[in-house]
């Protein structure tokens, strides 16, 4: 195994290059008290303050959908921590195969970093032209696509297994390979009698997902306003509905924020791994000495 106090000094200095610098610099001093062979009695209670302090600045990174991510980063966080608590032979060794859900949402990811890029680089001009409006509309309906049908939908199942797993009941994964959003929406609604905050209104983020994918999105320069239009298999409209550029990218928003939350949980998980295969050698060491 690498050096633990290594390899979380390199997840520090990442976290800090993406903004959270805050939750990196707690890091950093968690690991220096260590180095220092400090008391460190109260380690444990510090590291655990890592979730509170990252959702602090995560809740932040946007002036808007503060309360989604709020609430979305907590449930996530619950159900991961949950489901992990229960680390049994059984659990640990179907769990390996979620690997194929994750290695499925890294490549999605990945695909369209380039978009993702030229998103980011048209949101920032001050004064974009109509042709600009237009390319990022399209890019981040690309992004929207790509990331509701081939990493939300990974996510989802990620999500479930780990839901019904803190359950004593471990789903096979060719029944999860078969689910969708939709029925893992119908199954939690019927397990648990409720509607989880990362699934909150998945049917009219289905429904724009459909126009895009079958081209009936339509983006209208001069209000800067876009129409999604869904229909069935028999051509019949099922929704339609004109929305501000603005209110979309929030929707878009609420997406990527679910994907994150999971992501950046899983790592503050394996940071706090690691912080406690680093105490716990210092804690030996200092024994022996």
């Amino acid at each position: 195994m690498q050096n633990p106090i290594t390899e979380a000094i390199r997840w520090a200095k990442s976290l800090d290059e993406k903004g959270y610098s805050k939750t990196a610099a707690e890091i950093t001093s968690l690991v220096e008290s260590l180095k220092a062979k400090e008391n460190t009695s109260d380690f444990k209670e510090r590291t655990l303050q890592l979730f509170d302090i990252f959702k602090e600045e995560f809740v932040e990174t946007l002036p808007t959908g503060q309360d989604y991510r709020r609430r979305c980063f907590d449930e996530i966080l619950a159900i991961v921590l949950e489901a992990f608590v229960r680390l049994d032979d059984k659990f640990r060794k179907s769990a390996q195969d979620l690997n194929r859900f994750l290695v499925r949402m890294r490549e999605m990811d990945e695909s369209i970093m380039p978009t993702s890029e030229l998103f980011a680089s048209m949101a920032s001009k001050r004064n974009r032209s109509p042709k600009d409006n237009m390319a990022m509309f399209h890019a981040a309906s690309y992004i929207y696509l790509i990331g509701v049908e081939g990493i939300f939908d990974e996510l989802a199942k990620i999500l479930y297994y780990f839901m019904i797993a803190s359950k004593d009941h471990v789903p096979k994964h060719q029944d999860l390979e078969e689910m969708d959003v939709w029925s893992i929406l119908k199954a939690c609604k019927q397990i648990y009698g409720m509607t989880p905050v990362f699934l909150e209104n998945w049917e009219e983020k289905r429904h724009i997902r459909n126009a895009i994918g079958h081209a009936r999105a339509r983006y209208f320069p001069t209000r800067n306003e876009v129409h999604f239009e869904d229909v069935d298999t028999r051509t019949k409209q099922v929704y339609h509905k004109t929305m501000s550029v603005s209110k979309f990218l929030d929707i878009n928003m609420e997406i990527i924020d679910t994907i994150d939350s999971f992501r950046y949980t899983i790592s503050l998980v394996y940071i706090l791994e690691l912080l406690v295969a680093a105490h716990t050698r210092t804690t030996q060491k200092n024994i022996a000495t």
